[in-house]
């Protein structure tokens, strides 16, 4: 077990907080564009690798439905707090897709809740990530209630984690906040898989090497100084879109020093939030799980391999294509049967 002092109960009184809060859903922002599909567009196919091998995925998400019968085996940190509910119907869509790629993917899910409590008690929904404190009250969940599960994750036997989220908050202070947590989760080599994002307000794309307000993507390759040593945090993979021609989604953020690959993003099938009913969806919070599922498989096939020998194998192996040469690091978008070894 690891003592992180005051950060760790720091941690844990933020997230004492949410639970005596009522709660209501995190606000993934713009990540599920949840768009019709264009007639004659071809819907994602997505092949199973059951026959892998893996390790333990941890999903950070809106709750989900654990009842579907593709879910049923996820193990839930504080399963009291969402109740099986997802009204947002994204963490629930994230995990289906990680368990059609291999259905034997051991997911432990950490469901993250949003509450702003005012002074007379009453609640007002934010984005989960939108303020830090509010004038008008203190915000009981955001980026501490990240922070809690990140910290969740370090301390488990997970080395790769997805977030289908943006967290649109680079301020000072937030920053400051949950930079130690940052640097512990790259010291110890935990893989850490975000969305790109899908553009701006009309989901044409941005470039997120031009400063694009996300705090992952102000993480991503940042270098920092660790007891006057030298380290870049190299283990945030960053993902976006193609779509269903295998070229750059329209919708889709890029950036040729900030993200690393692209997988399929358009028209994705996943589990809704109904009863063992499925649906189709757009967004790069559907592209990074198709991502993390293959890292967690990755873990387990090649176990001696180091956090940044594993991303290495995952960026050499993509199949590169020109919309992507110039708009990611890797220039390519996901194969997984080569990132596995089983194909050249």
């Amino acid at each position: 077990p690891r003592d992180f002092g005051i950060f760790d109960q720091l941690l844990s009184l933020s997230y004492e907080l949410f639970l005596k809060s009522t709660p209501d859903y995190l606000n993934t922002g713009n990540d599920a564009i949840d768009s019709p599909q264009p007639d004659g567009m071809v819907e994602s196919t997505v092949t199973s690798y059951n026959q892998i091998a893996t390790s333990l995925l941890t999903i950070i998400d809106t709750p989900i439905i654990k009842t579907h019968e593709y879910l049923r085996d996820c193990v839930i940190k504080q399963d009291d707090c969402h109740q099986n509910n997802d009204d947002y119907e994204h963490g629930t869509f994230v995990a289906g897709v990680v368990k059609q790629i291999n259905s034997n993917i051991p997911i432990f899910f950490f469901p993250v809740v949003k509450v702003v409590m005012f002074p007379d008690r009453s609640t007002y929904s934010y984005s989960a990530v939108e303020l830090f404190y509010s004038p008008k009250g203190v915000q009981l969940s955001g980026i501490g209630m990240i922070a809690a599960a990140l910290a969740a994750f370090l301390k488990s036997a997970s080395r790769v984690a997805n977030l289908s989220m943006g967290l649109a908050n680079t301020k000072k202070e937030v920053i400051d906040f949950i930079t130690p947590l940052m640097k512990k989760l790259r010291l110890q080599g935990s893989i850490l898989v975000v969305a790109a994002g899908n553009g701006d307000s009309n989901h044409v794309g941005l470039d997120n090497d031009r400063g694009v307000n996300d705090l992952f993507v102000h993480f991503t390759n940042l270098q920092f100084v660790e007891n006057n040593r030298s380290f870049i945090m190299d283990n945030i993979i960053e993902v976006a879109a193609v779509d269903n021609m295998g070229q750059l989604a329209r919708f889709s953020n890029f950036g040729k020093t900030k993200v690393m690959l692209a997988a399929p993003g358009r028209g994705v099938n996943s589990c809704s939030s109904l009863p063992n009913q499925f649906k189709t969806k757009s967004g790069t919070s559907f592209s990074a799980p198709q991502v993390a599922a293959t890292l967690a498989m990755m873990v387990n096939r090649f176990p001696l391999d180091t956090y940044s020998e594993i991303i290495d194998r995952l960026r050499q192996s993509v199949d590169p294509d020109p919309t992507l040469e110039l708009n990611t690091i890797s220039g390519g978008r996901l194969h997984i049967g080569r990132a596995l070894g089983m194909e050249r």
